[in-house]
């Protein structure tokens, strides 16, 4: 052999006619191959799916045997039960059974309780009854299964079956003879019973203790269950049909011949299949009659249910189609191919490397000489060492680098030529040694140059192995780093100084932080505080008598208050956003509500322009939600009051939905409006502080441009986005959201309030049109669509009319249908007693149109979700539980459920301590408390306070409450609130209700005073309404006035 293969070799090298010889004979020998086995594939596919089908047969007939038996056993076990033996003594001994006194009816209930339960547990039993042996083969006993539950059928309900044919073969049974009927669809009083229900009756005699014959016990089994688990015993693309003896279908997959000799008795077997080929005995090859293309190969199974010779039988026709075996045959010619074929390329292959193997000499001495080659022109020294150090080969790099020629090292340990002497070779070497993955080590030297200076080198240590995969020596691979290390250095050096400069800059940009922090500090306290005396003044001023000038004074004065507030508000707000120092009140609120709230009282300026304003929430399905609502409240009213002040005409429209993303809860919002829209080039400054669209905007609507930039800021703290899209003169859509975790969020599901309703809705402005529309969809009802209306409104009214009216009506007052609808009503109401409930909407103001007929649920704009359900959904008999206590809620201010205010008299005679600096804003406190039955004393700073205190102790006119002021000379707030916890001012004081009062808007500020000992906190300027309640609120804590 080993001689044959260089002579293989030389025979290739002379030239290819063994080769083409070799080919030749292999791709016969292929042909011959094919040749066998496609005379043999047909009938080897062909008798195995015979043995397939044949093994499913015999399972069929055993399963349905076996079910059979299960079937006779249980009619067996109730034709033991005492009850069947019972009736005939009984009824034989006139309606007394004298073995133990049992009555006729008595025999009669157990049995239908016996009865009951059995068809509780066997759900494939659907009735089981006792029926009289004589003439008239009369119901004694019945138990039905009916829609899914058990019914004892009443004795003037039961039937006498003397015409059926399973009563008159049951009368002839002997004693222990089971009586078995054909498979047939369930009939009741002569008809189909629907849905189909394929019924095997099997019945049993019954004697009395003479031998007498009483009657028969009969169970209906529905077979569906059967037929099922037999279906299922065949496996797809195979599929069975099942005949009766007389070759009528109880099992096809075709509905159109499903229980064929109740339903349609033209159809047998027979009729609807013509045999193709008789393949074997109960093995064929048929077509539907008229399809003679679509042919099956068919396995006839007769499967015996019980001894009788002409019925007692079906046929299960188990059918494979012939795409099937065509497929098959298909899958293993692929195979046998593929594998002949893969054969062929492996010989192929094998004298293609015969071939190869000649060139492959010269290759590699090729190959050898390129490496060669490419070492020596190499600018890295590279050597090649055994695993004891010994130098193998030495290129010129390396003779110029270490100045040795290869005649010097070869054959030399890298020791003895000293060269990498502060290197760990031998480390370095046992490490790639044990190395399994053969990866490289790296190491750094230094040296001394031809000229005396030092060099750096960076070494590269690779193993060689052999074709064994065992490392017989290590190449080497030096490269001159000298450049690259000096650079470095000077890049260190660098980023030594670079760092100090950051280090010092850091510091100055920390201390300017500070300086920033407190100069927002002091300006929020130096221009609240002149603004809480304003603004407590005016609202003093205005409890006053006032003449018609006066009042119109101090509104344009309130105006101008507010607009310099909301000014101050912005720019406190965006520096302590900038600073980081902006305060979050992270609470649960309930956003349907507060987006109503505030889009109800800003509805009313866009009103005033003529403006139809619409609110969406019809996808907003979440009760509570966790977020900042005050920070949302700014943001959503920031973008609609931008929307109403850029809008002349049209409509401004609020929509708010919610989305559920893994464990998030996002609250999307959108603000469109019809308004004069943004051009493109100013879109990209719209979101900058002190930004606005054009030079224009501000002569034109007012504004500083620091709205949206706090909005933008104000959506990022709250985890969400805010962005927008917008086209010159035609409108803008500002949308933005925020988000909460699933877990502190509420979601509820989408309320069915108007379930089973339907509303007809005239409303002429689309977009409310729509609004309106999308809202009573969500609510679970349907719309009608207008155009039903038409006969209505007609100038005269057909007098044969008589289309149902819908449940609800919604109609915008101003729609000219309004005035035809109220003319029309009565005859309506007279044609239809349900009437429809009319749901008027209205502009706020605006008042309510005078009908003569209708009556109407009145809505003011914008329809608020949460008002609809109040008003209209009471009519609705539909409504649920959960949903009417939706309805009836109690209200909520700002989205969040208020406390009902405590009642004034019950602090009358508290004395509260006012401390301030400044006197007016202690006179504008003074006059807000005014309306409280309480004794108002002061003091100017929190020295003087802890005297007061002192001295109302002495006189006995114990101090109740105090509002402290936080920024006092001499002493502020805070250290007056330590001083009294710690009991300076005596014991009876360090659990006084203290009540902050601060123009410091800081982060951190509520905290601060809490933790001095404060007790709650009012921000300036202060609100009169909330200043009462939490005055209120804490002198109850600590005192109650005597009851009269």
């Amino acid at each position: 052999m080993a001689q044959a293969i260089p002579l293989l070799r030389s025979l290739f090298k002379s030239r290819k006619p063994v080769l083409l010889i070799t080919s030749v004979a292999i791709l016969l020998l292929l042909a011959s191959a094919v040749t066998v086995f496609e005379l043999q594939l047909s009938q080897s596919v062909t008798d195995e799916l015979k043995s397939t089908l044949s093994a499913t047969g015999e399972q069929i007939s055993a399963q349905a045997q076996e079910s059979i038996k299960n079937y006779r056993q249980d009619l067996r076990f109730l034709h033991a039960t005492p009850p069947i033996s019972g009736l005939p003594r009984a009824l034989e001994h006139n309606g007394v059974d004298p073995l133990d006194n049992t009555t006729f009816a008595q025999w009669r209930q157990r049995l239908e309780m016996i009865f009951s339960a059995f068809l509780t547990s066997n759900p494939e039993y659907d009735q089981i009854r006792v029926i009289s042996a004589d003439k008239t083969a009369m119901e004694i006993v019945r138990v039905d299964r009916v829609a899914g539950s058990i019914e004892v059928v009443s004795p003037e309900h039961l039937q006498s079956k003397r015409t059926s044919e399973y009563a008159q073969k049951s009368s002839v049974l002997s004693e222990g003879e089971i009586y078995m009927s054909r498979i047939s669809l369930n009939r009741e009083f002569g008809k189909l019973d629907y849905p189909y229900r394929p019924m095997l009756r099997l019945s049993l005699p019954i004697f009395d203790d003479s031998g007498n014959r009483f009657g028969f016990l009969i169970v209906n089994i529905n077979t569906l269950s059967l037929f099922n688990s037999l279906s299922n015993t065949v496996n797809s693309p195979n599929f069975l049909m099942l005949t009766d003896s007389d070759g009528y279908f109880l099992i096809t997959p075709d509905a159109k011949y499903q229980y064929s000799r109740d339903l349609s008795p033209e159809f047998n077997w027979n009729s609807v299949f013509s045999v193709k080929e008789n393949i074997s005995q109960r093995f064929s090859q048929i077509s539907y009659r008229g399809k003679e293309d679509d042919v099956f190969y068919v396995l006839d199974q007769k499967v015996t249910l019980n001894g009788e010779i002409d019925g007692g039988f079906v046929r299960a026709k188990l059918i494979a189609p012939e795409r099937f075996i065509n497929a098959i045959e298909t899958s293993r010619r692929t195979t046998v191919y593929a594998f002949l074929l893969s054969v062929t390329v492996v010989m192929l292959i094998v004298l293609a490397f015969f071939n190869r193997s000649a060139k492959k000499s010269k290759q590699l001495a090729d190959a050898r000489a390129e490496s060669a080659a490419i070492v020596s022109a190499s600018k890295d020294a590279i050597i090649s060492v055994d695993m004891t150090g010994r130098v193998k080969s030495w290129n010129k790099a390396a003779q110029g680098l270490f100045n040795l020629t290869p005649i010097d090292v070869i054959g030399k340990t890298l020791m003895e030529l000293q060269v990498f002497v502060d290197v760990k070779l031998a480390d370095i070497f046992k490490q790639l040694t044990h190395t399994h993955t053969h990866s490289q080590l790296s190491a750094e030297t230094q040296i001394e140059s031809k000229e005396g200076s030092t060099m750096f080198l960076a070494l590269s240590f690779s193993p060689i192995a052999n074709n064994e995969d065992l490392i017989i020596g290590v190449a080497i691979i030096a490269r001159d780093v000298t450049q690259e290390r000096i650079a470095d250095e000077k890049i260190k050096q660098a980023n030594a100084r670079l760092e100090e400069k950051v280090a010092l800059r850091t510091v100055e940009l920390q201390k300017a932080s500070r300086v920033k922090s407190a100069f927002i500090s002091n300006i929020s306290h130096e221009m609240r505080t002149p603004l809480n005396g304003i603004i407590g003044t005016l609202n003093l001023v205005k409890r006053e008598h006032l003449s018609e000038n006066q009042q119109r004074y101090i509104e344009m004065t309130e105006v101008s208050v507010n607009t310099l507030s909301t000014l101050v508000n912005d720019v406190l707000d965006l520096s302590k956003i900038e600073a980081g120092k902006l305060d979050l009140d992270i609470k649960p609120f309930n956003p349907v509500n507060l987006i109503e709230s505030l889009c109800g009282s800003m509805a009313v300026k866009a009103q005033e322009k003529g403006l139809e304003f619409i609110v969406d929430v019809s996808g907003l399905n979440c009760q509570s939600m966790v977020s900042d609502p005050h920070r949302f409240s700014q943001i959503l009213t920031n973008l609609v009051n931008n929307a109403i002040k850029f809008t002349e005409t049209g409509y401004i429209k609020v929509s708010a939905y919610t989305e559920l993303v893994a464990d998030k809860v996002h609250l999307h919002c959108a603000i469109t409006d019809s308004g004069e829209g943004i051009a493109k080039e100013n879109q990209d400054k719209l979101f900058s502080a002190f930004s606005q669209a054009d030079s224009s905007v501000a002569s034109k609507h007012g504004g500083t441009g620091l709205g949206l930039s706090i909005c933008r800021q104000l959506v990022t703290l709250l985890k969400g986005e805010v962005n927008f899209t917008s086209q010159k003169n035609k409108g803008s859509v500002f949308y933005f959201s925020i988000g909460a975790d699933v877990d502190l969020c509420q979601l509820s599901p989408p309320s069915t309030c108007l379930a089973n309703t339907s509303t007809a809705v005239f409303i002429e402005h689309k977009e409310l049109y729509q609004s309106t529309c999308k809202m009573i969809e969500a609510l679970g009802g349907t719309i009608t669509p207008a155009k039903s209306f038409d006969n209505m409104f007609a100038a005269e009214m057909p007098s044969t009319w008589s289309e149902k009216l819908v449940d609800y009506i919604v109609i915008d007052q101003q729609h000219p249908d309004l005035i035809a609808l109220d003319e029309k009503w009565q005859k309506c109401v007279t044609m239809d007693d349900e009437c429809a409930k009319v749901v008027l909407i209205k502009r706020d103001g605006e008042p309510t149109a005078w009908l003569k007929h209708i009556e109407p649920i009145v809505l003011t704009k914008p329809i608020l979700r949460t008002e609809f359900l109040q008003k209209v959904t009471r009519f609705n008999t539909y409504v649920s539980s959960t949903d009417t206590a939706n309805v009836n809620c109690p209200p909520e201010i700002n989205g969040l459920i208020e406390d009902p205010h405590p009642e004034f008299d019950k602090i009358k005679g508290a004395r509260v301590l006012i401390v301030d600096d400044n006197e007016i804003n202690v006179e504008v406190a003074k006059g807000v408390l005014s309306r409280l039955p309480v004794t108002l004393l002061q003091a100017t700073n929190g020295k003087e306070a802890l005297q007061q205190m002192i001295l109302a102790e002495r006189r006995n006119e114990i101090i109740h409450c105090v509002l402290m002021d936080c920024q006092m000379p001499t002493m502020n707030g805070y250290e007056a609130s330590q001083r009294i916890r710690k009991g300076e001012v005596g014991e009876l004081y360090k659990n006084i209700p203290i009540i902050a009062m601060t123009a410091n808007a800081m982060l951190g500020e509520r905290n601060k005073c809490l933790s001095a000992g404060m007790n709650d906190y009012l921000t300036k300027p202060v609100n009169e309404d909330i200043m009462q309640e939490k005055v209120t609120k804490w002198t109850l804590s600590v005192y109650q006035a005597p009851q009269p």
